[in-house]
């Protein structure tokens, strides 16, 4: 793999080992570069998307930088739905890592590639995120669960999010010194203070009393983190089979794109459920006891039509004032 650069100044071309001229060179170099500076995460999705991309590759020959635009991004789209069985949602995010390897290519450090086509991405329709509340007596259920198996810290991880809206990403960040104390009118206030962690989410939230009471069981020293909880996959298992335990099995409808079908399942509460699901829960019963304004501010929403997403207590209002409307028999 040869590439020829002039210097600035002068006409002698000098060749560069090594440099990038496949998208999957590109993606195994970037991935190569994260390893110490990003999440494991991060990293193992990029690991995905050479595996993907090794896969396209050998059904459609190699993919050269100046090959990737819109047309490869619809092409490479239908690949992962015939062969990957992916839906759209997952498709949108993995051609979102590809303009990201762009990106990277085209940095003027690197300037592998001169060409900017890979900017134009082709959208595959997404759909709306399932997002189930728990009800007042699914999650009484949960609270009063004590589990003797090793999962209780699981488990936990997803009450605190029921409480305080992070995801779980900001839940197995904590350390013991993000719990910060506060007089207001004479009352002691319990808080988390990310001010130092976090720039897209609100920088400080409220502790409930049961809140509390899961972070004092959970914290064992100030230089560990507050939930040691298992990977997230791991943690959606064991989420599933706490609830299928509990027989938290009410039907819920699930509905995802892939290409242009739209496929519809009816699944049981334990088997739907993931840890997003707390959130949901969360910003809707916050939602029907406080302002829409103060539930964004706590949530780090910042679009009223995103917050009343998560508002099934408004979803029921309108329900019913329009049945008035519409049920409301002629004099």
């Amino acid at each position: 793999m040869l590439t020829c650069i002039s210097l600035l100044d002068s006409n002698i071309p000098i060749v560069v080992k090594g440099t990038p001229t496949t998208l999957l060179e590109l993606a195994q170099a970037y991935h190569d570069d994260i390893q110490k500076t990003h999440k494991p995460g991060t990293v193992k999705s990029y690991k995905t998307a050479i595996e993907n991309i090794k896969g396209y590759q050998k059904k459609y020959g190699a993919v050269y930088l100046e090959m990737v635009n819109e047309t490869f991004y619809k092409n490479y789209g239908l690949y992962l739905i015939e062969e990957e069985k992916n839906f759209n949602n997952t498709i949108n995010r993995k051609i979102g890592r590809i303009v990201t390897l762009m990106n990277y290519a085209l940095h003027p450090s690197r300037k592998w590639t001169t060409s900017v086509d890979y900017n134009i991405k082709f959208t595959f329709k997404g759909s709306e995120a399932a997002r189930f509340a728990l009800t007042a007596k699914e999650y009484e259920k949960l609270q009063q669960l004590e589990l003797t198996n090793g999962w209780q810290a699981d488990l936990d991880a997803f009450l605190f999010s029921c409480e305080t809206t992070l995801r779980w990403s900001d839940v197995t960040a904590l350390y013991p010194h993000h719990r910060k104390t506060r007089n207001i009118n004479g009352t002691t206030i319990h808080y988390l203070d990310l001010t130092q962690e976090k720039t897209t989410h609100v920088n400080t939230l409220a502790l409930s009393e049961f809140a509390l009471m899961l972070w004092v069981r959970n914290c064992a020293a100030s230089d560990v983190k507050v939930f040691r909880c298992s990977s997230g996959p791991t943690v959606s298992k064991r989420l599933k089979d706490i609830f299928a335990d509990a027989k938290l099995n009410r039907k819920v409808e699930i509905a995802r794109t892939q290409g242009n079908k739209v496929i519809r399942e009816i699944l049981p509460l334990s088997e739907a459920i993931s840890f997003h699901m707390s959130r949901n829960t969360a910003i809707s019963n916050q939602l029907v006891h406080l302002s829409p304004a103060t539930v964004m501010e706590n949530a780090g929403i910042r679009k009223m039509e995103t917050l009343m997403k998560y508002n099934k207590d408004h979803e029921d209002r309108r329900f019913l004032d329009t049945l008035t409307v519409q049920n409301k028999k002629a004099p």
